[in-house]
């Protein structure tokens, strides 16, 4: 996932936040993410090519675009890493499947979780930056 360009996460039909999930507070409220994320290893650790997203450097309108479009590309990540444990059913047992599918979703939810509670909060900082830019008042 780390060597797909950086455009194809531009799109927002793939990443949209759903008007249930509050922009994000849905997971705090059911989760408590605020409490463990931190927790959470960045992926930069093992891949060095990516953006390490446990600390957003500063709110620079390109800084927060960057940081929000890899946020995207970690969810995608999670989502096909753990998705593609369906493809334990073609070759193990039943029960070996299923205990890898329930290892994907312990292992990958968390981060997934994450990134739908911050990315929006991101995106919001980002999209009002935006909008002073464009009235011509960049010094927010």
């Amino acid at each position: 996932m780390s060597k797909l360009p950086v455009k194809l996460f531009s799109t927002r039909k793939l990443f949209k936040t759903y008007r249930w999930e509050r922009g994000g507070e849905l997971w705090q409220t059911l989760f408590k993410v605020k409490t463990w994320k931190h927790r959470l290893p960045d992926g930069t650790l093992v891949i060095k090519s990516g953006h390490n997203k446990s600390v957003l450097p500063d709110y620079r309108a390109a800084t927060l675009n960057t940081f929000f479009l890899e946020m995207r590309r970690a969810e995608l990540t999670h989502w096909i890493t753990m998705t593609s444990g369906l493809l334990f059913f073609f070759w193990n047992p039943r029960w070996a499947a299923l205990l890898n599918i329930l290892f994907g979703i312990i292992s990958n939810a968390p981060f997934i979780i994450t990134q739908r509670y911050n990315r929006p909060r991101i995106e919001r900082i980002y999209n009002k930056k935006q909008h002073h830019v464009r009235q011509g008042d960049e010094t927010r």
